[in-house]
């Protein structure tokens, strides 16, 4: 005897959640759209960002030059941390090439909350 094939009900293997969803639900939660708190930037903040280039680097330093050395960025970017109370997400760190125009475009940006 032999049995007839089950019907695939088509409807019910859509709602289910797939393997690709998932991975994208996934991306989304470690990538650019991580929440952030909500930010404005202050009246003052080229006056308080050059303070702190001025105390992290030499008088002659160019704001359009690369900066190569990571613990010199990584002291500019805690001090505008600590002066600003923002810290600038992990997909724009990764995207700075120059280190002082970079920085101050994204102090100067507002961020809404997410």
């Amino acid at each position: 005897m032999k049995l007839p094939k089950p019907e695939k009900n088509l409807a019910a293997y859509e709602s289910e959640p797939r393997q690709i969803d998932a991975f994208k639900i996934s991306m989304e939660t470690r990538g650019f759209l991580r929440k952030t708190k909500a930010y404005t930037p202050p009246s003052d903040v080229s006056e308080r960002f050059n303070s702190i280039v001025n105390t992290v680097f030499p008088a002659n330093w160019e704001w359009n030059k690369e900066l190569s050395d990571r613990e010199k960025k990584f002291q500019l970017l805690t001090l505008c941390w600590k002066e600003f109370n923002h810290e600038i997400p992990n997909s724009m760190l990764t995207a700075m090439n120059s280190i002082g125009v970079e920085t101050h475009n994204v102090l100067s940006t507002q961020f809404l909350k997410l």
